[in-house]
């Protein structure tokens, strides 16, 4: 009996090629395709959607923090030296008290929002799932992300710029849960000249809001 070798051709395809394979993927289904070949892990390091999930569809994929910070970590070390960098979207959704508790932790997640901004990301969201434990402040240079046009924050806080809040491109922002007093919310979305859709929902340390 003769055996025919399996050829995948699906790997032999373009990188543009894989990554329009990938947009009609979960991003579950993305990450699982990466063992398949090292075309596959190439393609989804390039891929300018990243969205980090752990304590959700993740869960079962990562049930230690230590396998979070491995794979945070060795992610954005490849993505780092790419000489071409975009992204399209970021989405960053965990327990987040592990950063309190884990200054390496932490770091990391700094990092990869650090090189968001720089990759010109065009929607970022980053979620808390732990607010009644700690409050995630928003990184300062998210204030002076002129590439942003969505940015969705849930169980996050919002500290007092400490430069211009310059968000030229952000037509929609959602809070949600955000921490957030008068002066500093209404000066953030005095930042943002060409916003269109603006939803406010349970947010603490809101007395009142003066939209003009």
């Amino acid at each position: 009996m003769e055996i025919t070798k399996a050829i995948d051709r699906i790997s032999e395809l373009p990188e543009s090629i894989l990554h329009h394979v990938m947009s009609f993927l979960t991003y579950k289904q993305v990450v699982q395709a990466t063992v398949l070949s090292k075309t596959w892990l190439k393609a989804w390091i390039t891929y300018p959607v990243f969205e980090f999930e752990f304590e959700g569809m993740f869960y079962w994929l990562f049930d230690r923090r230590q396998n979070q910070k491995e794979f945070l970590e060795t992610t954005l070390r490849h993505r780092e030296k790419l000489k071409d960098k975009y992204m399209n979207k970021f989405t960053l959704a965990m327990e987040f008290y592990h950063l309190f508790d884990d200054p390496e932790f932490a770091t990391i997640v700094e990092r990869w929002i650090y090189h968001a901004v720089e990759c010109n990301v065009r929607e970022l969201k980053l979620e808390n799932e732990d607010s009644d434990m700690s409050w995630y402040f928003l990184p300062q240079i998210i204030y002076s992300a002129k590439s942003i046009y969505m940015l969705e924050l849930i169980n996050c806080a919002l500290g007092h710029p400490k430069c211009k809040v310059k968000l030229d491109s952000l037509r929609k922002l959602y809070l949600s849960h955000v921490y957030a007093d008068n002066e500093v919310l209404q000066y953030v979305i005095a930042g943002c000249p060409m916003i269109e859709d603006l939803s406010i929902y349970e947010c603490r340390g809101i007395k009142n809001l003066e939209l003009v």
